[in-house]
């Protein structure tokens, strides 16, 4: 079984590059036990970020902190890259290729001792995660169309997270992405949350400790 502790994960794609030295001090500094890396190749979502040297130059400046992967990439793409970063979790996209594919590329995460995370975007229904179920060890929520930080929450995300708990039980990690904050986090707990990925909400938050107190309270 999985670890399903609450966590809290600051998306280090929202983070202010031009202090990035005092932004990775305040993850530090908040008892963070994982960060969030979102990989856009700018074909899968209109965007694109970083890649896995990035990743791993993280990694090496927060030793005592874990990586959460989400690729948000073209599958196959280059996916087996992020397998060498031994990353907590590494997730892929339902809608990134065939039914196939996506269930091939989870069971080689799996097989390197990886959490498999399988990610649907807001308009894809929980529905559609049934042909897949058995072959992820996570469930990552898209509360925001992915690519772009500090977009405003979608209210229907709550009810996708209580469907989506109701379908997998209780020993999958459910994780959600985009524009969660103190303001509707305490009713994503309730919904059945597990993993909180703040972007613009954790960097911008002046008083981020008592937020995570409140979460893990």
């Amino acid at each position: 079984m999985v670890n399903k502790s609450i966590q809290l994960l600051p998306s280090i794609f929202a983070a202010d590059v031009g202090k990035m030295e005092s932004e990775i001090e305040k993850i530090k500094s908040n008892n963070i036990q994982m960060i969030h890396y979102d990989v856009m190749d700018n074909h899968f979502v209109p965007n694109i970020s970083f890649g896995p040297l990035f990743i791993q130059q993280m990694i090496n400046a927060t030793p005592n902190i874990k990586a959460d992967i989400h690729l948000m990439i073209d599958l196959p793409g280059h996916w087996e890259m992020y397998l060498d970063l031994n990353p907590v979790a590494l997730t892929i996209h339902l809608e990134a290729g065939d039914p196939a594919l996506v269930k091939s590329i989870l069971q080689k995460i799996r097989s390197k001792n990886i959490l498999a995370g399988l990610s649907i975007k807001p308009k894809t229904p929980v529905s559609a995660i049934k042909e897949f179920l058995g072959e992820f060890d996570l469930l990552l929520i898209m509360s925001v169309e992915p690519g772009f930080s500090f977009q405003s929450f979608i209210p229907e995300s709550i009810a996708k997270i209580e469907e989506a708990r109701a379908l997998c039980g209780n020993d999958i990690i459910i994780e959600a992405d985009g524009g969660i904050s103190q303001k509707n986090m305490l009713e994503l707990k309730k919904a059945g949350l597990d993993w909180f990925v703040m972007g613009g909400g954790f960097f911008k938050e002046e008083n981020i400790s008592s937020v995570h107190e409140s979460l893990l309270s």
